[in-house]
């Protein structure tokens, strides 16, 4: 007769016995062929890898580099390198035009007169006409402080409507240009002409424009010369402390209808300008007198219309060209 101990002795022995012994043993055995197995396995892989490499020795790696560590983004990023366009553009000289409106209406446009330019200095030269109504010596010299760094000729117009009003008051060249004019510095905006050949002034009209400017204005050339002289001065100044070239030039005038009725004043400047010219190694650009434009050129008798304001440009490109083809510029 069994016990109650011996029955429940009985019953722990059946759950752990099969038909192929204790499961526990049996478990165990299985994990031990299975772990030979991956051991085997790997090591047929590796053996194959080291014949196909040459066996890691006297031959090539048997693996190749790791690759680099990835760039977290700490060290800078490489610069691009300009382009030849890009630098060209940089290092191509400006030539600017300063003056009141005659010296607005002399040329055709900013971009046809750099294209005439460059064609002749056989360089890139940007040009920017920077002429306005009744612009002063004292405003050019604003432009001036306010210009880019880089290569400059500066062409200063003279012309005897520049001596007629006192000079405004003293420029500081530290305060910054208007939005306004400095795109227009900038060569963004482009000329705007306010006068066409299909209205030129007649020559009656033209003959009293200069009778009225002997009565009414030339008392004030006289006036207020001298302190105009004194800022053609001070705006050369500004342009050798800011190492650009400079030249003078006398501005477009009707000689046709004005014949020798001028030749007073313009002898006044154009000496002060010789001398000034000299001074500060500026150049004094004059050929009013050898191109003498005709009337037809002229909308009043300071002011050009198309055609003269085609070939005046080109007799101004083919005097500064060679300027800037010559390395005058710094």
């Amino acid at each position: 007769m069994t016990t109650a101990r011996g029955a429940a002795t009985e019953r722990a022995g059946q759950r752990g016995t099969g038909r192929c012994g204790p499961v526990g043993s049996r478990s165990r055995g299985r994990r031990r062929a299975t772990a030979l197995l991956v051991a085997l396995l790997v090591l047929a892989h590796a053996l194959a890898l080291l014949a196909s490499c040459g066996g890691g020795a006297g031959g090539a790696p048997a693996s190749a580099a790791p690759d680099p560590p990835t760039d977290p983004g700490l060290s800078p990023e490489p610069v691009p390198e300009a382009s030849d366009t890009e630098t060209s553009a940089a290092a191509a000289p400006v030539v600017y035009l300063l003056g009141g409106s005659g010296a607005r209406e002399c040329v055709v446009s900013n971009a046809d007169w750099g294209a005439e330019l460059s064609r002749l200095a056989d360089a890139d030269v940007r040009a920017v006409d920077l002429g306005a109504t009744n612009q002063s010596y004292t405003a050019d010299r604003h432009y001036v402080c306010n210009m880019e760094d880089r290569p400059a000729l500066v062409v200063i117009g003279v012309s005897l409507g520049r001596y007629t009003t006192p000079p405004p008051s003293q420029v500081e060249c530290d305060k910054k240009l208007s939005p306004p004019l400095q795109a227009a510095l900038d060569g963004e905006v482009e000329v705007e002409h306010r006068y066409t050949e299909t209205r030129i002034k007649s020559d009656e009209r033209k003959a009293q424009l200069l009778q009225t400017w002997l009565a009414e204005r030339y008392p004030l050339f006289r006036k207020n010369y001298a302190a105009n002289l004194d800022e053609l001065e001070a705006l050369l100044q500004a342009c050798r402390e800011r190492d650009y070239a400079a030249a003078l030039l006398e501005l477009p005038l009707d000689l046709e209808a004005a014949g020798d009725r001028f030749d007073t004043p313009r002898e006044r400047y154009g000496r002060d300008c010789r001398r000034l010219a000299a001074k500060y190694q500026a150049r004094w650009l004059s050929f009013v007198d050898d191109l003498r434009l005709p009337s037809t050129s002229f909308y009043d008798l300071a002011h050009l219309v198309e055609p003269g304001r085609e070939a005046w440009q080109t007799r101004l490109s083919e005097e500064i060209a060679p300027l800037l083809s010559a390395g005058a510029l710094r």
